[in-house]
């Protein structure tokens, strides 16, 4: 696990997303981009905190996964 997905913004985040919002939804709350939002995410996942896959899978397009 990265150290930097302890902080309290990540872990934010994660409560946040976990709670059904999306990164544009959490973006204002957090006061910045659904980019950051989005990256928060993929580091979240990448450190096994959180599975993207399905969430990934319901905003793509079938054929382009």
């Amino acid at each position: 696990m990265l150290k930097i997905t302890n902080r309290p913004t990540y872990q934010d985040t994660l409560q946040l997303f976990k709670a059904g919002m999306s990164p544009e939804a959490i973006s204002p709350k957090k006061g910045v981009k659904a980019s950051t939002i989005r990256n928060y995410l993929e580091k979240l996942h990448l450190c096994g905190q959180i599975n993207l896959r399905p969430w990934i899978e319901q905003q793509m397009d079938r054929k382009t996964l």
